[in-house]
């Protein structure tokens, strides 16, 4: 009788926590650019290869934005090329 209480419990709560997991369904790249471009981010690889995008590729604010940091890249190099020039 003891034993049989024990199951019972030991599976209603093996129950109780499939019911709590989550099943996540992987994103596809195409799923993951536009959840990344609606943040305004880029997408820059993870390293691995899983299938899934979301573990594959991560969302990055600076990798969506090439432009503006070519243009700070460009700046700077110019200011420091000013001043060295001028000997200062």
């Amino acid at each position: 009788m003891r034993s049989s209480m024990i199951s019972i419990l030991l599976a209603g709560g093996m129950l109780f926590l499939g019911a709590c997991s989550t099943t996540a369904v992987p994103l596809t790249l195409a799923e993951r650019a536009e959840q990344c471009a609606g943040l305004g981010h880029g997408l820059i690889p993870t390293g691995s290869q899983t299938g899934d995008a979301k573990q594959d590729y991560k969302c990055n604010r600076l990798a969506g934005n090439w432009a503006a940091r070519s243009h700070a890249r460009t700046s700077l190099n110019h200011a420091i090329s000013q001043g060295l020039s001028q000997g200062n």
